[in-house]
């Protein structure tokens, strides 16, 4: 009882365990922000330091450096490496870069290096290096051949089940090409073309599956212009792609549209999960509806895309409010990023809410015809309108399905830039955020007449005190700790397993987890006829005396016969 009285009391008056460290910045000479890759600027190693790779200013120059905390980003090393990227000479810099770790802790870095200060950006190379971690010594940075020309096409990184280092990059034009490396780690440093990409695509996303198949998503602009989606078996006789229109839907013209980015992630089960960008336009020459931002699952075992679910949708007069007077676009795509959590495919994902200027992290259990909700609230863009250009930007979540110890189940981390582009000298800071994750699923059969149990995980949370809840009217984000969200609907069922109630149906509601993170719940169910059918949400979390640690994904069930 008195667990249960704590946990009351954490509901209504518990924060929630995050906050913002600054990683760099505030700098008013920050001219423009870290670069968006994909999800792939943030890493995590076997011991369980983080690294983040970021941007920083050397008087009118830009280079790059990896930070280091060995204490889930409470603090940061800025200056942890030595020997990374080539010193500067008179030219604009380092920029786009992208990170990937492999099983043994070796880092992989790629970026863009370009020459000119202004005009067309040209030219532009593409640069690899890789972070022995058994020496402790950078590798010999290399220019990437084929040579890219322009800078659109940004690198990015993976990393396959059996350590082989996956390479998307710029060709010439707008084109890519993917490369894999010669041998597992990238030893060596040798890399070889595997399979030229379609000729025009920018803004990629680059994913390894379960089965090491490779998937990439990215925006085309000839022709069709959209974000696709390709996947191709490696270990095939003969292997080929298999390309879909992802984002080919919607209300208006569906064949000559501007979509931008996407962000995917992979979970232990084959599955993939895609947010990308809709930017509705008539032709190329107007801009008539409104941007939105979709999530979608790619059912591994079908090999086919569910239903697309819409998260935001940003009027016209928003995203590009200057547009009919000045034929000027604003507002950057460039403010998504996904991840899930690998083993219940629950894929979390950042964006932001123009409606009220939140950043907004939402979550979603891969469901087709079930909406999204939101898991938190980071922060707001007051005093500055909801409208104001740009001000959130470039966000990444961490997580990888390869390797295992870059994966999400060990938390939600996040990287993201806020700053004020409309303002004389833009501010802008890299800012990290931490959330533990828990799992909560269940192998039985909920029938009645029996006891139907509910596994609890949370593999960074051994020996946290926890509770458990239900309701039977649905998810509903309307249950607010500090900036988090309990997805479950307050009904009265909820009430019950909050304030334990009937204890002899509701086993284990509350407890300590074990020191592994472990722990089960029980739901025994009264033999009942009226109960079948009935559908059932389920969701726990954990906390201590700061206040609610983790907030599980939400359980689903129907009781049946």
């Amino acid at each position: 009882m008195r667990i249960a009285c704590c946990l009351g009391l954490m509901l209504v008056l518990g924060g929630a365990i995050s906050a913002q460290t600054v990683i760099y910045g505030p700098s008013t000479g920050r001219g423009f922000a870290t670069g968006y890759m994909g999800a792939h600027t943030i890493v995590r190693d076997s011991q369980s330091n983080l690294y983040v790779i970021y941007r920083y200013q050397v008087g009118t120059q830009w280079d790059l450096a990896i930070a280091r905390s060995a204490n889930t980003g409470a603090s940061w090393s800025m200056t942890w490496q030595t020997g990374f990227a080539t010193p500067l000479g008179t030219d604009f810099g380092n920029y786009h870069p992208c990170i990937a770790i492999d099983s043994q802790d070796n880092l992989h870095c790629a970026w863009f290096h370009r020459v000119a200060f202004t005009g067309s950006r040209l030219p532009a190379t593409i640069h690899y290096n890789r972070y022995e971690a058994a020496t402790a010594k950078w590798g010999t940075e290399w220019v990437v051949t084929p040579s890219a020309v322009f800078e659109r096409p940004n690198p990015v990184l993976a990393v396959d089940s059996k350590d082989y280092v996956w390479f998307s990059h710029g060709n010439t034009g707008w084109g890519s090409v993917l490369q894999r490396s010669n041998q597992p780690y990238a030893a060596g440093g040798g890399f070889t073309v595997y399979s030229p990409s379609p000729a025009a695509q920018q803004h990629c996303s680059l994913v390894v599956d379960k089965n090491d198949y490779i998937h990439i998503t990215w925006y085309e602009y000839v022709g069709y212009a959209g974000v696709k989606h390709k996947w191709i078996d490696p270990a095939a006789s003969s292997p080929a792609w298999t390309v879909f229109s992802l984002s080919n839907h919607g209300a208006t013209n569906q064949t000559d549209r501007a979509e931008y980015y996407s962000s995917l992630s992979a979970d232990f089960w084959g599955n993939v999960y895609a947010i990308y960008t809709v930017d509705d336009q008539a032709g190329t020459s107007a801009r008539t509806g409104p941007t939105e931002f979709y999530v979608r699952k790619w059912d591994g075992g079908a090999q086919t895309w569910g239903t697309p679910e819409l998260v935001h949708s940003v009027p016209i007069t928003v995203w590009h409010p200057s547009y009919a007077s000045s034929g000027t676009d604003y507002n950057s795509g460039a403010v998504i990023s996904g991840a899930c959590d690998e083993g219940t495919g629950e894929f979390y994902f950042a964006y932001r809410d123009f409606a009220t200027g939140d950043f907004t992290l939402g979550r979603w259990r891969g469901v087709d015809l079930e909406p999204a909700t939101i898991y938190a609230r980071l922060m707001n863009t007051s005093p500055f309108p909801v409208t104001t250009q740009n001000y959130f930007l470039y966000p990444h979540l961490r997580g990888t399905l390869w390797p295992t110890a870059n994966r999400t189940a060990w938390g939600l981390d996040l990287t993201y830039v806020a700053g004020d582009q409309t303002a004389t000298s833009p501010i802008y800071t890299d800012y990290f955020e931490h959330f533990p994750l828990a799992s909560l699923a269940s192998t039985a059969t909920p029938r009645i007449g029996t006891t139907y149990p509910l596994d609890l995980s949370a593999v960074t949370e051994g020996g946290k005190i926890y509770g458990t809840a239900l309701t039977a009217s649905g998810l509903m984000p309307v249950f607010k700790i500090g900036r988090r969200y309990i997805p479950l609907t307050p009904d009265h069922v909820f009430v019950a397993t909050v304030t334990n109630q009937l204890p002899g149906i509701f086993v284990g509601f509350q407890g300590v987890l074990s020191a592994s993170g472990a722990g089960q719940a029980k739901i025994a169910l009264p033999a009942i006829p009226g109960l079948v059918g009935v559908k059932i949400d389920a969701c726990f979390v954990t906390y201590d005396a700061a206040g609610v640690r983790t907030i599980s994904n939400p359980w689903g069930f129907t009781i049946t016969k």
